[in-house]
């Protein structure tokens, strides 16, 4: 059963931000080589973790959840929400227009 997922709380980062990886290094010949890469941006609804934040992925940038309320529950930290539904990371979430 689908219910809708309030967001109370949270930070944004602009795409033009948030598509810039931290440089890689790739060993040639035993040297070192900086190299930039892009993310591909994830479709929109799509939800990751990374550095042990929530990031859902919009056509903007993405949505940095502080506090969600699911319908018919109260308010709690996304923490508290991923233990209770860790299948949450990795899902993709439905727009409602």
């Amino acid at each position: 059963e689908n219910k809708t997922l309030k967001i109370i709380e949270a930070s944004i980062i602009p795409l033009a931000k948030s598509c810039v990886a931290p440089r890689s290094w790739k060993g040639e010949q035993g040297g070192v080589k900086p190299q930039n890469h892009l993310h591909n941006q994830p479709e929109p609804g799509c939800v990751l973790q990374h550095n042990s934040q929530i990031h859902i992925s919009t056509k903007a940038g993405f949505i940095i959840p502080k506090t969600v309320q699911l319908e018919g529950k109260k308010a709690m930290s996304i923490e508290d929400f991923i233990k209770g539904k860790p299948d949450f990371i990795g899902s993709t979430l439905e727009s409602q227009d």
